[in-house]
């Protein structure tokens, strides 16, 4: 009876995305990924090649595209907020407008939704909330950088890499990065 109510309460979205990740298991270049497939290729026939064996999945498994929301041999790729393309990945304007032209931040509630220092210090307790010139540039200057055009770069085995890492009693981050070959700069790739 247990397993009957476990199955019971998967959503049918749940059910179709196991029931495709399963199907398109093994496929080199190919991601399935809320509701959508992704086929790359370092190349234009390696995608050719990744994309016939997708379609090839498909068929066998009695599944088929609706043409009409499929997107084929695309140069660039919104998707989750970020936007692929040969160069790397940029954020997408539309995306990040909102973030853009917030409002003024007015209470510590609103400072914990974006956090940055020495934005950070607005939220201790026993602090009063005053926002000051220092405050704003920190938010603009984080706001800037959030939606900077400025590429992220996919991962080459070729470069040098650096993990930089942060850490406090409550949480851990961490982020990739290679050194660019055409700037003398590093890029982030995770």
């Amino acid at each position: 009876m247990s397993v009957f109510f476990a199955v019971n309460s998967l959503t049918t979205a749940e059910i179709f995305q196991y029931t495709l990740q399963t199907h398109l298991q093994g496929l080199c270049g190919v991601k399935y990924i809320a509701n959508d497939i992704l086929v790359y290729g370092k190349t234009r026939d390696k995608h050719d090649t990744n994309h016939e064996k997708c379609l090839q999945r498909l068929s066998t498994k009695g599944l088929r595209l609706n043409q009409s929301e499929c997107t084929f041999l695309s140069n660039t790729l919104s998707f989750f907020g970020q936007i692929f393309s040969a160069n790397g990945t940029k954020p997408n304007p539309q995306r990040v407008s909102s973030l853009q032209n917030a409002p003024t931040l007015t209470n510590v509630h609103d400072v914990r939704s974006l956090l940055g220092i020495p934005l950070r210090d607005l939220t201790k307790k026993n602090t009063e909330f005053e926002w000051t010139k220092e405050h704003q540039k920190a938010f603009d200057d984080l706001t800037a950088a959030l939606s900077s055009a400025k590429f992220m770069a996919y991962f080459d085995t070729q470069k040098a890499t650096y993990v930089t890492v942060d850490a406090s009693p409550i949480g851990v981050s961490a982020i990739l990065s290679q050194k660019s070959t055409e700037q003398n700069d590093e890029k982030v790739v995770a």
